[in-house]
């Protein structure tokens, strides 16, 4: 076979670099700045020469940490006398390395000293969802730099989309962190930044042994995407579910329409039911088949516990049309509500021998409820 290779030739585009604002910022915080910003100089210089090139009407943040990005932006803008407005989102209101620290703390500290012309504004405590109406559109440069793993930034990106300025600068950090910090879950804006169509900023970082990859990159977006494989993407397997389904979906149909909310509403459904046999081939310790099949063929069927390990075999079971009869707790506790009856061991309708438990509580109990289940009579623990 002829492979037709015409206009695959890779030809991203450079910008100059800026490294004076990290160096003033580093001055005004006394090196606050570069001690707790995540990108390296390269980095930072490769956003503020984007910055600088593009000078932005409109700018969101996406992750913000403790600010020491924030606060090189914001001095960058300073120091191009760029007027605009900026919001700097991040799920977490206190610094997710520590408790004792806001998220952004770096960039107030010093706020009065690098601010500028920027209209600038800390949007904390909720995911982008719920608060890029408050933004709004007209959006012509997006920063995306959260979790790295599905569906982080690139769900983030989908929100976003439809409030984009045609040809907005989208700035993706940490493209090859899978391979920087050895974890394979942080694909989320690689994946991206391959399938968004749009003019491409990529350079090689010198000081990274990554054979010529930079762990950042930018596109500037086209508002016409291919929307099929852009919803595709969010196939890729998810390392955490979303806390807030209903939010995400309404977006989605309003912009996207219903064929997308259906996509979408399928692949929820798929990474719940993935991510759910993930956390019992943990828990179990074996294959969740294994356990399937062991719990198909047994009456009477009881989940010790009556916490989170319980609703996930509770989840688990309504997946694959298995029953139970209900929850068993420990003699000393107290009966919880659930969606099914909740038994103290010692109230159990069933004897010993009729009974069959699956231990759906931390891991660190086992030993001791396995203990205390065979001392009563009850032998069959699948």
């Amino acid at each position: 076979m002829n492979l037709n290779l015409k206009g695959n030739k890779m030809s991203y585009q450079s910008v100059e670099l800026n490294y004076e604002p990290e160096k003033i910022c580093t001055q005004i915080t006394d090196g606050k700045n570069r001690k707790y910003s995540e990108m390296t100089l390269f980095q930072q210089a490769f956003l503020c020469g984007l910055l600088k090139e593009k000078r932005p009407n409109k700018i969101v943040e996406l992750g913000v940490s403790a600010g020491g990005t924030t606060a090189i932006i914001l001095t960058c803008l300073k120091e191009i006398d760029c007027s605009c407005k900026m919001y700097s989102v991040d799920i977490s209101e206190k610094w997710y390395r520590t408790n004792q620290k806001d998220t952004g703390f770096v960039a107030k500290e010093f706020m009065h000293q690098i601010v500028g012309k920027t209209e600038h504004k800390f949007v904390l405590g909720q995911e982008i969802a719920h608060v890029i109406d408050e933004i709004g559109d007209g959006i012509d440069f997006l920063i995306l730099d959260t979790t790295h793993s599905m569906p982080g930034e690139y769900l983030d990106f989908l929100v976003c989309l439809p409030y984009l300025k045609e040809d907005c600068v989208v700035v993706l950090h940490d493209v090859i962190e899978n391979h920087v910090i050895c974890r394979d879950n942080e694909i989320a804006t690689n994946l991206l930044f391959q399938l968004v169509q749009g003019n491409k900023w990529y350079m090689k970082e010198n000081g990274l042994e990554t054979f010529g990859f930079s762990n950042i990159a930018a596109v500037e977006v086209k508002k016409q995407q291919n929307m099929d494989s852009l919803f595709g993407g969010l196939s890729f397997s998810w390392l955490y579910m979303l806390k807030s389904e209903k939010k995400y979906m309404e977006l989605i149909e309003k912009h996207y329409g219903e064929q997308y909310l259906i996509q979408f509403k399928n692949i929820l459904a798929l990474q719940k039911y993935t991510n759910i046999r993930k956390c019992i081939n943990a828990h179990y310790n074996m294959d969740h088949d294994f356990l399937r099949l062991k719990w198909k063929n047994e009456k009477n069927v009881f989940l010790y516990g009556a916490g989170y390990w319980a609703e996930i075999y509770s989840e688990y079971a309504k997946i694959n049309n298995l029953s139970f009869i209900g929850y068993v707790i420990s003699d000393e506790q107290q009966i919880v509500d659930a969606d099914k009856p909740v038994y103290k061991l010692k109230d159990l309708p069933y004897s010993p021998e009729d009974c069959s438990f699956i231990l759906a509580l931390d891991r660190k109990h086992f030993s001791l409820i396995r203990k205390n289940l065979v001392d009563k009579g009850y032998y069959k623990i699948l």
